[in-house]
């Protein structure tokens, strides 16, 4: 068995009854880069599911009258829309292409991740431009986001919350460089490195079994 966070090998192991491998995924680092300059606002998308909770942080954002855009599309998105109203200060952008969002990440304050996932790549993804990341700490963002290095957590999953972490949110305290090269970790060479040993291992307990 293979899992692709430590969150998921303990699920392994109490469905399965089984030790698994922790193999992180592939991002393809490469195609993101920090920025010379920031803007004023903060980022979230995706895909939007209602389990991503996105409606969270759009409720947090009408309150404080921050920037807030949203990538991506899906089948929460009409509800989103409803919940944000006319609201001036999130954008939503729909679907986009991949220069697109590796600009949106380069140039946003932070990411926002306020729910939780198995591993999460869009947070490696926002830490490969650069750019901290606020997250809910639960699920692959505990092992994935170091905080007061690449990013900070919060602990309810509620818009009071994120309203408050965001209020008090200062990005010049993170080291871009530093969170970009913590990010190189999850690259797709070290993934291709670590699978080829698991398999070669796996092959080799295969054909000299005890």
């Amino acid at each position: 068995y293979i899992a692709n966070s430590r969150a998921v090998r303990k699920r392994i192991a109490k469905y399965y009854k089984h030790d698994s491998k922790v193999i992180y995924p592939p991002v393809e680092i490469d195609k993101f880069s920090i920025a010379e300059y920031v803007e004023d606002y903060f980022l979230i998308g995706g895909r939007l599911a209602p389990y991503k909770r996105v409606d969270i942080v759009i409720e947090a954002f009408k309150k404080l009258g921050k920037r807030l855009k949203v990538f991506g599309h899906g089948a929460d998105l009409s509800r989103l829309r409803k919940i944000a109203g006319d609201s001036k200060n999130i954008e939503f952008l729909g679907r986009v292409d991949d220069k697109t969002i590796a600009e949106l990440y380069r140039k946003c304050q932070a990411f926002i991740n306020p729910q939780e996932e198995d591993f999460g790549i869009t947070v490696i993804e926002a830490m490969a431009s650069g750019r901290p990341v606020i997250a809910y700490r639960k699920g692959g963002a505990v092992e994935t986001v170091i905080e007061g290095v690449t990013g900070i957590f919060f602990d309810k999953q509620t818009s009071e919350a994120i309203a408050e972490v965001v209020s008090s949110f200062n990005s010049s305290k993170f080291n871009p460089q530093e969170i970009r090269q913590y990010a190189e970790k999850f690259s797709t060479e070290r993934f291709k490195t670590e699978i080829g040993e698991f398999i070669k291992e796996e092959y080799k307990k295969f054909k000299n079994p005890l």
